[in-house]
């Protein structure tokens, strides 16, 4: 099988080791930005998923001259108009002592969501992913993935990252960090953007072979 190098533009090490296991069994060979020689990924000043994961991609494809993928991804709650959102990785101002971010934008959202709860008891939410794939000979494509839940106010699980502890999914009856790895990636919104891109990806390269 011929390997396709694709470098993912992340610099989160949960998010590359969701990718690298997306992609086995595929004719991928991913690579992380280190190995690329670690480069600063450029500010999320997008207005859309999309845009931001262009602006990733992009920025890391000039540098690598390597076909490369990037996401920009959100959590979005119905009691809180829609945010976190675009800003659910620095959605806490305030980091605690010995506290990561990602553990300050879960307790952030608790606090936020246990302000409503006598208004609401049940707090409907959906993880969104933009993916966006470049190539140095000027493809640029987009996908889009999400999955619907609710938001607990208490964190269940000790798989995945980020707030996959406090979505739950009903039918399940599971958050997604205690999902094993199967399990999430047939049901994540990142999962169900990268089947989107092999569907494509498979499409058309099985259309260039026919025309060659």
């Amino acid at each position: 099988m011929k390997h396709h190098p694709l470098v993912i533009a992340t610099s989160n090490p949960g998010k590359l080791a969701e990718f690298r296991s997306l992609f086995t069994d595929t004719s991928f060979k991913i690579m992380g930005l280190a190995d690329i020689g670690s480069p600063v990924l450029p500010d999320e000043v997008g207005s859309t998923y999309e845009e931001n994961a262009k602006l990733k991609a992009q920025a890391v494809m000039q540098i690598c001259k390597l076909p490369t993928l990037a996401d920009d991804s959100g959590l979005e709650v119905e009691a809180l108009s829609g945010r976190p959102g675009l800003y659910s990785a620095r959605f806490s101002p305030v980091r605690e002592k010995n506290e990561t971010q990602a553990d300050a934008n879960c307790r952030y959202l608790i606090e936020q969501l246990r302000s409503l709860v006598n208004q609401n008891t049940n707090f409907a939410a959906r993880f969104v992913c933009a993916l966006c794939f470049v190539e140095p000979v000027g493809t640029c494509v987009t996908f889009r993935g999400e999955v619907s839940g609710s938001v607990l106010l208490t964190p269940r699980g000790n798989n995945g990252f980020g707030y996959d502890p406090l979505l739950y999914l009903a039918e399940t009856d599971c958050t997604f960090a205690e999902l094993n790895s199967q399990q999430k990636n047939a049901l994540s919104h990142r999962g169900r953007a990268i089947k989107q891109f092999i569907l494509w990806w498979n499409t058309t390269h099985s259309l260039q072979k026919i025309a060659e």
